[in-house]
């Protein structure tokens, strides 16, 4: 489960980076800015109950251009599957892009490669240049200082349990609770087997997962002896 993570974990994270940016986008906060993700919340809450409506989102930017798109990303975004959609679904959604649909966004002079100067325009360059030139270098195999769509395919970031478990932590109260395990891309697709990965990882069933827990944590891989083991 963790390797999962790590391996995709840029990609992911570039997915609803630009994601939010593209809403943020939408909903202007002023010459020059973008709006945060509450105010994105706020201005697609129409009426201001808190939660949004399938109408209400479909009232967006997006659903305007697309709303059989919107109501597909609705869907996923209201993680429990009542209908609304709360502030923690909104925050917590990391929606699926593929590497070539982030690869175009970055690629803003539409040339075919990445240069430092446009990824470092992303939303991780904006937030952390020194960061953003570290992983460019990284992406470079080549060191020509450009990246090419099959670099930044191949490129297999190293996330910290630290670092994935304080993206998993949505409310930040420092433990996992099952509701923020499945909230998880991850857990979204297959939310059974998630429950079984957090009942594994709970060494103390408490219901709740601590860093060490969560370090701790071993999956096994494939079926021996003709028993399940995690994937």
């Amino acid at each position: 489960m963790k390797t999962t993570i790590a391996t995709v974990g840029a990609l992911a994270l570039a997915a609803a980076a630009t994601f939010a940016q593209d809403k943020a986008s939408e909903s202007p906060a002023g010459p020059g800015k973008h709006a945060s993700i509450e105010e994105v919340f706020k201005k697609l809450d129409a009426n201001g109950d808190g939660v949004l409506s399938l109408d209400e989102f479909k009232a967006s930017p997006l659903g305007k251009r697309d709303a059989a798109k919107a109501e597909e990303i609705y869907k996923k975004m209201d993680a429990r599957a009542d209908g609304k959609v709360t502030f923690e679904e909104f925050k917590a959604f990391r929606p699926t892009r593929s590497p070539e649909e982030i690869f175009k966004k970055l690629d803003a002079n539409g040339d075919g490669v990445l240069s430092l100067d446009e990824f470092k325009a992303s939303p991780l360059g904006k937030r952390d240049a020194a960061k953003a030139e570290e992983v460019f270098k990284a992406m470079d195999t080549n060191s020509d200082g450009k990246v090419t769509l099959e670099e930044f395919k191949a490129f297999r970031p190293t996330l910290s349990p630290e670092r994935i478990f304080n993206r998993l932590d949505t409310n930040g109260d420092g433990v996992l609770s099952l509701d923020e395990f499945k909230a998880s891309q991850w857990g979204r697709q297959n939310p059974a087997k998630a429950e079984a990965i957090f009942k594994r990882m709970d060494a103390n069933a408490d219901g709740k997962v601590t860093l060490e827990e969560f370090k701790a944590f071993r999956p096994q891989r494939g079926k021996r002896g003709g028993h399940d083991t995690n994937p």
